[in-house]
């Protein structure tokens, strides 16, 4: 039986991949944004591990619980709203089926690097091709372990080991040399 996927292709990650590629990338700069945060892990967990200008941003308003965050919060589309800044780091889940172009679009407004957490069949498929070709791709955090991606909010739901492999695909301004990947 095949489940539904969510109309906004919106899936949650568990705090730990955060984790992850916190303790693997290090450097992230003074200002984050997450465009497609749902109701705000990537974020939640920056604040957490000390970093103070955080912002979130999404689509749809999916009533962030943490306070903090409620304050950092604007809804808009990331894809056509304009943009006043830049920021250092975008560190995002995206939708699946709009990665290549959210990730264009972050590249234009940041100042180090594109962050964003993806099925590792991402590499696949030849309409990336280009893509891929001209993005500055320094490195791929692959999950050692399989992670389950909730559609939604998975508050109180049993982890279970996935069934997809994730990564985290870095895209470093600057950087040319080939793609480094490694496990986390």
């Amino acid at each position: 039986m095949s489940q539904q996927r969510h109309e906004h292709d919106w899936y949650v990650e568990p705090p730990e991949c955060v984790e992850k590629l916190i303790e693997v990338e290090k450097f992230f700069g003074y200002s984050i944004l997450d465009p497609c945060c749902g109701k705000g892990t990537i974020p939640a967990v920056f604040l957490d591990e000390g970093y103070l200008n955080v912002e979130c941003h999404d689509l749809v308003d999916r009533n962030i619980e943490r306070i903090s965050l409620q304050k950092r919060f604007k809804q808009q589309d990331f894809l056509k709203s304009s943009k006043d800044k830049k920021w250092d780091t975008i560190v995002t889940n995206p939708p699946f089926k709009d990665a290549v172009p959210i990730i264009e679009e972050a590249l234009k407004v940041t100042n180090y690097k594109v962050c964003a957490l993806l099925r590792l069949a991402f590499l696949e498929s030849e309409k990336r091709t280009a893509f891929f070709k001209k993005s500055p791709l320094a490195r791929i955090w692959v999950m050692k372990d399989r992670v389950t991606m909730y559609s939604g909010d998975y508050q109180g739901k049993k982890k279970f080991s996935g069934t997809q492999v994730y990564a985290w695909f870095v895209f470093e301004h600057g950087w040319h040399g080939p793609t480094q990947i490694e496990r986390v």
